[in-house]
């Protein structure tokens, strides 16, 4: 077998188990690309493809994983935080290989990957869809076959809408580019779909994705630099405004229209913002997350009713469990001023590459980043395998997507004919 077809092979079989892994078990996301990246790498080897990415995309976030292991010097926990830098360090290894790997991978096959990342997030969507309108049912059958007894509290499946909602720019891309228009309309009624689910972090990526390619399609050159501009000052602002979250009892009084999952996330972002503040040079090591002092601690709130009579509506919150759920806020209290410098730096040095691709390329590109963006800062531990291979490999997609995307949709169709 050649090397292109062992990595064609591999990006078609992991275009169509990603957005299904998404739904079934997240957190097979992880040795899946894994598994892409060592099918890539006789291709990347062989093209010297890693070249052809901007030297810092390499440099940036290798640094960022060496300074988390430098920061076992003084974090709480030396071995989670050397753990966790190199679980980053081999994460962001693959994830460049498969993303270099796109870039030299025949043009004959990106209407194969197209159709399998067509077909999966389309069967993904549908699931997702099924599950709002029968009112997360397919968590109830899951729990149902599971354990037998059901405790449905919320749907099951938040992370497949996140993974749908991040690999569509990509399959929609593919889908036109390869003459396949009925597929990105039908991807349209899926993103309706997953804006009208109960994820309130994937309602936030879809409008974030389509608001930020739309301004972009309009305005390329100011509505990109306006991009970076807001990724500059929300590396900076978050920190600060958590510094300053109201107090939870407060805000439970007098926010009902705030849902009980947001509220928690502004507790836990109240509490680490304090201890960003505590330590905001080098932070608290890699990991520290998980053993932060009070982290364990629970808040307990209420309401009361206009006589100041308590409700029977209240919340026990964790202050810090795990991780922040912001990957802003969690990588200035673990790395401190250079690790969100590094953090910066790499989402410019993107944003520049992406100024360097036509109109249409620009601004789904922008979307996808905007989108993504958006997930880190309210969801999921930033370090997670699963999570890192699922930007890395939603990246690569779009990469291939967007590979010569300037041609003519008479000479795209040809390509992938």
């Amino acid at each position: 077998m050649t090397v292109q077809r062992l990595a064609g092979y591999g990006f078609v079989t992991a275009a169509f188990l990603m957005p299904i892994l998404g739904i079934v078990a997240p957190l097979g996301i992880a040795p899946l690309g894994i598994m892409l990246a060592l099918a890539a790498v006789p291709l990347v080897m062989r093209t010297g493809a890693l070249r052809r990415l901007p030297r810092l995309i390499l440099i940036l976030p290798l640094l960022l994983a060496a300074w988390g292991a430098v920061s076992a010097l003084w974090a709480i926990d030396p071995r989670e935080a050397l753990g966790g830098a190199a679980k980053l360090a081999v994460s962001t290894l693959a994830g460049q290989v498969v993303v270099a790997a796109a870039l030299s991978l025949e043009t004959h096959w990106h209407r194969r990957v197209g159709l399998a990342l067509l077909v999966a997030v389309l069967l993904a969507g549908c699931v997702l869809i099924v599950e709002y309108m029968t009112g997360n049912g397919v968590t109830y059958i899951r729990q149902s076959l599971a354990r037998g007894s059901i405790s449905l509290v919320k749907s099951s499946l938040g992370r497949g809408a996140v993974i749908v909602a991040v690999m569509a720019p990509a399959a929609i891309v593919l889908a036109i580019r390869c003459g396949l228009r009925w597929g990105g309309a039908a991807l349209g009624l899926v993103l309706i779909g997953l804006f009208l689910g109960d994820s309130l972090s994937t309602r936030l990526a879809v409008a974030l994705t389509l608001l930020t390619a739309m301004v972009i399609l309009i305005w390329p050159v100011g509505g990109l630099r306006g991009t970076a501009l807001a990724v500059m000052l929300a590396i900076v602002a978050i920190p600060l405004g958590a510094q300053h979250m109201p107090d939870p009892h407060y805000t439970f009084q007098n926010w009902r229209w705030l849902p009980m999952s947001s509220h928690h996330r502004m507790t836990i972002w109240g509490f680490t913002g304090r201890h960003i503040a505590e330590k905001p040079l080098w932070g608290w090591g890699m990991e520290a997350s998980r053993a932060i002092p009070g982290a364990d601690e629970e808040v307990q709130v209420w309401r009361y009713d206009s006589d100041g009579q308590r409700t029977n509506v209240g919340l026990k919150e964790p202050l810090l469990p795990l991780h922040p759920h912001n990957a802003v806020l969690q990588v200035w209290l673990e790395l401190g001023v250079p690790g969100a410098a590094l953090l910066l730096a790499f989402l410019l040095v993107v944003l520049a590459a992406i100024a360097r691709l036509p109109r249409i390329g620009r601004a789904a590109a922008s979307g996808a980043v905007a989108g993504t963006f958006a997930i880190a800062t309210v969801s999921f531990g930033f370090w997670q395998s699963w999570w890192q291979a699922s930007m890395w490999l939603a990246a690569a997609f779009l990469v291939l997507a967007l590979h010569g995307v300037g041609a003519t949709v008479a000479a795209a169709d040809q390509e992938c004919g």
